[in-house]
């Protein structure tokens, strides 16, 4: 692969296991509905969780309060939605992720974040997971608008722009063959797509011109392919 001098992370499914979120966040929602109505949360959040399991995303608050009506005089769904993105989650890095992040900090290259998502989402999942002191940037595609999440370059070109390291010695680590990988590999970084089961994306194979340059199927697999990669000098 070459000298490696970035390490630069997708965030959602790459660094932790995204339904754990999504679990930590109908687990706020169903406490805070709870305790202003006769629902135990447990029942609350065991349907909100099979919705997501058959498939809902997006709208899963507007389908729990036409399932519970009653629920409607609590809260709308906007605030449902506000509660949820803004919820103090408890979250964990995958295994073998913090010693793979702690190994590269050692090397002295550059490591950094490249995510969509709501930006007080993003940064609540960082502090749950303790990235602050393993992470030196952090670039948030929705501080422009939803017109720059990825596969748009323009956070790439950032990352560039704030780093001055050249494009063939960046490496970008995403889950999402539909959006992480083009608009890096444009600009002539190498890409690699962490394969996992329980990733919202497992399944999904890459269409033509949107895969990454490598897979592996492990983060032991991933150390091995990045430690022997990195810069250091």
């Amino acid at each position: 692969m070459g000298t490696i001098k970035a390490t630069v992370f997708d965030l959602d499914d790459t660094l932790y296991l995204e339904q754990d979120y999504v679990a930590s966040g109908f687990r706020a929602v169903a406490a805070h509905l709870s305790s202003r109505s006769s629902l135990r949360d447990t029942e609350i959040f065991a349907w909100l969780w099979n919705q997501f399991q058959t498939g809902v995303r997006g709208n899963s608050f507007d389908l729990l309060l036409q399932e519970f009506p009653k629920l409607s005089s609590i809260a709308p769904a906007q605030d449902l939605v506000d509660l949820y993105r803004t919820h103090a989650p408890r979250l964990e890095l995958l295994e073998g992720m913090g010693n793979l992040l702690d190994k590269i900090v050692a090397t002295r290259s550059e490591t950094a974040i490249i995510t969509d998502g709501n930006t007080v989402s993003q940064a609540a999942k960082m502090q749950a997971l303790g990235l602050h002191s393993r992470i030196r940037r952090t670039v948030q595609t929705a501080e422009w608008g939803a017109q720059f999440c990825k596969p748009h370059p323009r956070a790439y070109e950032t990352f560039a722009t704030l780093t001055g390291i050249p494009a063939s010695q960046c490496v970008y680590i995403g889950d999402n063959p539909e959006k992480d990988f083009q608009g890096a590999r444009r600009l002539g970084w190498k890409t690699v797509r962490l394969r996992l089961p329980g990733q919202l994306h497992y399944a999904m194979d890459a269409t033509t011109g949107f895969g990454a340059d490598f897979e592996v199927g492990s983060v032991a697999s991933l150390a091995d392919f990045l430690l022997s990669s990195l810069n250091t000098n």
